[in-house]
């Protein structure tokens, strides 16, 4: 394709496409099909908008301007905790499909990078987590972090119960010795139960198995369903991700 070509066509792509057949007549390249050139372009484009985006976001949350950024990602591009961190971070920016679930991603990018941290296998859960996230989940995760953090302790159960007097249905995450704490405003329980799954499949919570049933931690009350259970060595994960799900408080 020579240079006056390319000129030609880059041109009518930068003014919004207008003549899309002018592009494709102008875009040959043997081999490969005009059309798809032309489409790569654009989404070509579109990830240029979004690297810029994800660079400003990891800006302001490191408190530096544009030029301080440049320099530190420049002075330390052969370092894994900066290389490595962009490009997962970068990765997972454009998979999270949700605005809330990417400004939790620049959170902890961002902190990974003050802190001069190689991605590692929390950020590899976290990740998970937030790729497949919308904010109706990110909301549940995040009620559930608050409270798991409130009642302490390592280990802790999300469940459905009921009140033996009145029996009312109250959702809540217990800890046992009577440290539990309601989860309000649950709306669907479907939904409820959705964010348990996704944080089952992310490493920060284990199915319930056992056939015995669970007591509850309030002599008043009773279990009726256990969505899933936060076990003794997922316990200090959800310091991290309880940290790095700040920016839905805003959402």
């Amino acid at each position: 394709m020579s240079d006056e070509n390319k000129e030609k066509a880059l041109e009518i792509v930068k003014d919004g496409l207008s003549d899309l057949n002018d592009a494709v007549a102008a875009l040959q390249i043997p081999g490969v099909s005009t059309l798809y050139s032309v489409g790569a372009w654009v989404a070509h484009r579109w990830e240029v908008g979004m690297f810029d985006a994800f660079l400003q976001r990891l800006r302001a949350r490191l408190d530096l301007d544009r030029e301080q950024l440049l320099r530190e990602m420049h002075d330390n591009k052969d370092k894994r905790w900066m290389a490595e961190g962009l490009a997962r971070g970068w990765r997972l920016s454009l998979e999270a499909m949700d605005e809330t679930a990417r400004e939790c991603a620049y959170f902890m990018v961002a902190d990974y990078m003050a802190e001069k941290k190689a991605p590692d296998r929390l950020h590899r859960q976290i990740s998970t987590f937030l790729t497949e996230a919308d904010k109706p989940i990110l909301k549940l995760a995040r009620r559930i972090s608050t409270a798991k953090m409130e009642i302490g302790g390592r280990w802790a159960a999300v469940t459905r119960s009921v009140m033996r007097e009145s029996e009312e249905q109250v959702f809540d995450i217990q800890g046992g010795r009577e440290h539990y704490k309601h989860l309000e405003d649950i709306g669907d329980p479907e939904q409820l139960q959705s964010a348990c799954d996704l944080l089952v499949r992310a490493g920060f919570m284990t199915v319930w198995f056992s056939h015995m049933e669970m007591p509850h931690s309030c002599e008043g009350m009773a279990v009726q369903k256990v969505y899933a259970q936060v076990d003794h060595f997922q316990a200090e994960s959800w310091k991290s991700l309880h940290l790095y799900l700040k920016p839905v408080d805003a959402a």
